[in-house]
This record gives C-alpha cells, structure tokens and sequence, in this order.
C-alpha cells in the first residue's frame, strides 16, 4: 500500500471501523420491527366479508361462522361457511406481520395492481374493514405478495394462497347438498334406472328429538332374503345426510337428467323427505352430476356416492363375522399348520397365559388386541361365486375358536389367500355362516395371529 497517501490511509481505516460497527446490533434489535401487521381479529366478531378479485364485482357476505354467512352481492344466497372457517382462523393467531419489504411500485410485476390484485375486507363492529390487505402472486412456502390499500410498497406475507380468496363469485356459494344428522334417517329409498327398487328402514324407539338421543331398531329390507349390514347402512345414510359438493352449476347444466341414472330419497323421523337425483354423465376425474328437488342449482360430487346406490342388494348382505366381549372369553385357541396354542384368560385378573404349549412366553397387549379385534370382526367382502372347496375352507382349514365361559365356541375358518390390485385377502367364514365366503385382509390375521407369537 506504499501507494496510497497518508490521508487516503487514514480514509481506509475510517471507513473499515464503521463498516464493522454496522454489523454489531443490539440484543433486542429486530430487523423487521418497522413492517406492518394485519390486525388481530377473532374469527367469531367477523360479521361482513367483501372480496374483489380485479375488476371484477365484489362478493360480498354476510353473517356469522356460528349462524352461518349469506352471499348477499352480487347474487343472494347461502355461502360457504366451511371454505370461510380456515379464511378467517387465519386472523386470530395474533397480529400477521409482513415478512420483508420486496419493492415499491412496479405493483403489476407481483400480481398487485387494480387489474390483478385480490383486495379482501373484514369487518367486525364498524363501517370500516378491521382487516384490510391486497394478495398477489403466492410465493414458495405458504407466503404470497401483499400490499396495503393506498401503499405502493410490496411486501411478503404469510396471508394464505392466493386460491383462498382468488374465487370466482359463484363459487363462493355454500356447497353443502346435504346436511342433517344421519342419525336420524328412518328410511331410504333408491330407484335406479333400471326400475329396481331397494329400501331400507328401521323403526325409532324411545326419543327421538335429538340424534344424541335418538334410538333406532336395526335396519331391515323387504328386498332382501337375508340380515342386512348395519354398518354399511348407516355409511350409506351419512354419505347421503353429509354430502358436499365440489362445484355448483348452472340449473340448466345437462348432467344426464333424462332419465336419471338413480334416484335416492332420504326420509328423516320428523316426516322431512331430501330426493337426490344423480345423472347418468360422468365428469372428468369421475365426479357425477346431482340435483336436489327443493333446489334449482346442479351440484357435481364425487361418483362412489352413486356408485353405492347402485350396489346390488346382494352387496349389503351382513358382514360380521363375531360380535362379543373379550372378559367373555376363557380360552382363546389356534390351530393352523404350526399345531396348537391355547391362551388361557384367569377368570380373577383377566390376565392371559399360554396353556398350550405351556410356559410361553405371553405378550398380554397383543392378546388382548387379538382377542378385541376377533370380537368385533367385519369381513371387508363377500365372495359370492366361490365355494368352499375353492377357498380352501373344506378340508380341515386353519382355525381361530373362542370358547366362553359358558363353554360355548365360537370358530373363524381360515382359507387360501388372493390378492386384489395390490392387496392380499383371505377366504374366511364362520361354520354356522355357511354357504357365504368371505373376503378378510390378510394383515387383519396378522394381527390376529400375532396374538400366539406368530407373525404369519
């Protein structure tokens, strides 16, 4: 440096000093402490939500998350409370700051200007919005670009999509087909298009104000020559009382009307009555086309809701396999190509222990998992094609048998395996559930087994 003179020297040392201190902060020095935040706002208190994405109209909604909100502008009807719920939740974890300042102006280049930007308004108690904020391009990491109505700044935030708010008018319309308490459905009724009809119904007992306190026979149908599954039933009855939809369409929308593909009307105790009617179309992706008879919209939901309505009655044929309680069992028994285990329950302490072959060691969780699931044992499936001999449950078949306290047994036959798409199940039935086969994941045995110390 014999280059530089004495005072360039003196400059060099000066300006390396303060570059150093620039870089030694406070210990309570934040770098992002003069960024605005969006204001704190409970959920609950929000009673007006206007959304304008560009130039187009402003949604307006009013109401409550606990009444529900109202689309009022620039249509009226019901909104969809649920797409609101999370929107809203956003605002309640306290104060949403801006991450970092990005630029100012150049407002079009991050999705922000009047033709682009997505301006969202919430109000509580007054005629001005308690939140306030423009959403543009979404950024990595669950941020997007924000900017403050009447600022030119571009900012980052974690404020949510831009898909949150970024709706088109209709669909911020409430996309719940159905929704009424599956427990308290008396009957269904389906009426394909093939002039088949299935019903099924069950008498209320006692009180039947509330679905906590509603209580109901088993269901039954006339169209059918055998007990009937509870709980495919009941899964029927939620999918059809619970039913959202993914878009809702135009009352003109051909969705395969005339005639229908299937037609599902839902009786509820108090005499009210929901007719659905499903096209015959299918969308892309497998969705079907849906109406409501109380209603003009059409609605597009998922397809496995039609395609259970269009299940044979055979498909609803009863699938428990056992139906008892575990401190019931004495002895717990397993005869398979690996000989015989018993595993005894001590009537005192409901403790379990190998008495066959004795002085096994005893994993008690597992037995007691194994004996809880063969208590409340449902077959995925029933095989009505195959025969016994066929699923290898004539000739001497591997067995799970439970015998009571009481001295009475109950026994599941084991047979040959298959695998369906990728999956493995195994042909069981029960002696007394004869002539029907049916169909048990192969890992539900695995866990049954496992109860013997045995994995397969």
């Amino acid at each position: 440096m014999s280059w530089l003179t004495d005072k360039s020297k003196i400059l060099l040392v000066a300006a390396a000093v303060l570059g150093g201190l620039t870089f030694i902060q406070p210990a309570n020095f934040d770098p992002n402490a003069d960024l605005p935040s969006l204001a704190e706002v409970k959920r609950a208190e929000v009673s007006r939500i206007e959304i304008t994405t560009g130039q187009e109209e402003t949604v307006v909604m009013e109401g409550s998350l606990d009444g529900g909100f109202q689309v009022i502008a620039p249509y009226q009807a019901p909104a969809d409370t649920i797409a609101l719920r999370p929107l809203l939740a956003l605002f309640e974890r306290g104060k949403t700051r801006m991450d970092v300042a990005v630029d100012t102006g150049n407002l079009a280049d991050y999705g922000l200007d009047d033709a682009q930007g997505v301006l969202v308004e919430l109000f509580t108690d007054s005629d001005e919005p308690a939140v306030s904020f423009v959403v543009g391009q979404d950024r990595p990491g669950g941020a997007s670009f924000v900017r403050l109505p009447g600022s030119d700044v571009v900012y980052r935030g974690k404020v949510g999509s831009r898909a949150r708010y970024a709706r088109a008018p209709l669909e911020w319309r409430d996309k719940m087909v159905t929704q009424v308490p599956a427990g308290l459905v008396q009957e269904i009724r389906i009426e394909p298009l093939d002039g088949g009809k299935t019903v099924f119904e069950r008498l209320p007992e006692g009180d039947i104000n509330s679905e906590s306190s509603a209580k109901f026979g088993n269901w039954s149908s006339a169209q059918a020559e055998f007990p009937v599954d509870q709980k495919s039933i009941d899964a029927l009855a939620k999918s059809l009382t619970e039913l959202r939809a993914g878009r809702v369409l135009s009352p003109d929308f051909d969705g395969g009307f005339d005639p229908p593909a299937v037609v599902a009307k839902v009786l509820m105790v108090d005499g009210e009555q929901i007719t659905l009617t499903f096209g015959q179309r299918t969308s892309e992706g497998g969705a079907v086309f849906l109406k409501r008879s109380d209603r003009d919209e059409v609605y597009l939901v998922s397809g496995s809701v039609r395609d259970r309505l269009l299940r044979p009655i055979l498909a609803y044929r009863n699938r428990i396999l056992f139906n008892f309680e575990r401190l019931d069992v004495r002895d717990y028994i397993l005869q398979d190509e690996l000989g015989r285990a018993v595993l005894t329950q001590d009537s005192n302490t409901n403790m379990w222990s190998f008495t066959q072959p004795a002085n096994m060691d005893t994993d008690v969780l597992a037995v007691t998992q194994s004996v809880n699931t063969l208590g409340d044992l449902r077959a995925d499936a029933i095989d009505p094609e195959i025969s016994q001999e066929d699923a290898g449950l004539s000739d001497n078949p591997s067995t799970l048998t439970v015998r009571m306290r009481d001295a009475s047994t109950q026994s599941l036959l084991i047979g040959n395996r298959l695998d369906i798409n990728g999956t493995s199940y195994t042909y069981v039935t029960r002696p007394e559930l004869l002539p029907n086969i049916y169909l048990l994941r192969t890992d539900t045995l695995t866990h049954l087994r496992a109860g013997f110390n045995r994995s397969e």
